[in-house]
């Protein structure tokens, strides 16, 4: 199943490098790649019920699905990854850190997308899908050359056309 989804690779934000250590307690170099995964949803984020927390579950076992296959391909070539649970905001393979990760914080910063700021979760709005995006964050000591072609190869092994 073809799905719509943004990848992208860029340098760490100043909030990212600051907090870095709350984040990833066990890395010790904030020089780091922030990779940006976005999921069109099937329907607005910006609601609760049912329904929402049903999709969310399902694109959220997406980008695990993909965030741990990048992962391991970006291992064998000797570069540390992890995913940021866009759940929890801790990191999924490293020890717990003092701080959650706000993705929604960072997706703003580098992409210039608006958050609806007086909501729980912070949805973001996307210029072409409004509140209907899922975003999901992972950091690599890969620098931007390396990732590239691995997330596009890992992406269409998983049907992701990007």
């Amino acid at each position: 199943m073809n799905m719509e989804v943004q990848i992208s690779v860029h340098p760490p934000t100043d909030y990212v490098k600051t907090n870095f250590k709350n984040f990833l307690p066990d890395w010790s170099s904030p020089r780091v790649s922030v990779i940006i995964v976005l999921q069109r949803s099937q329907l607005p984020l910006n609601n609760q019920g049912t329904e929402v927390e049903k999709e969310k579950s399902r694109l959220r076992k997406r980008f695990i699905y993909f965030g741990c296959a990048l992962s391991r391909a970006l291992d064998e070539k000797g570069f540390v990854t992890d995913l940021l649970d866009p759940r929890s905001g801790y990191a999924l393979f490293s020890n717990q850190g003092t701080q959650t990760h706000d993705d929604s914080r960072v997706v703003n910063q580098l992409l210039k997308i608006p958050i609806i700021e007086n909501s729980l979760c912070k949805p973001l709005v996307h210029p072409s899908w409004g509140t209907a995006v899922y975003p999901g964050i992972l950091m690599s000591t890969a620098q931007a050359e390396t990732i590239r072609p691995l997330m596009e190869k890992v992406a269409l092994n998983k049907g992701w056309k990007i």
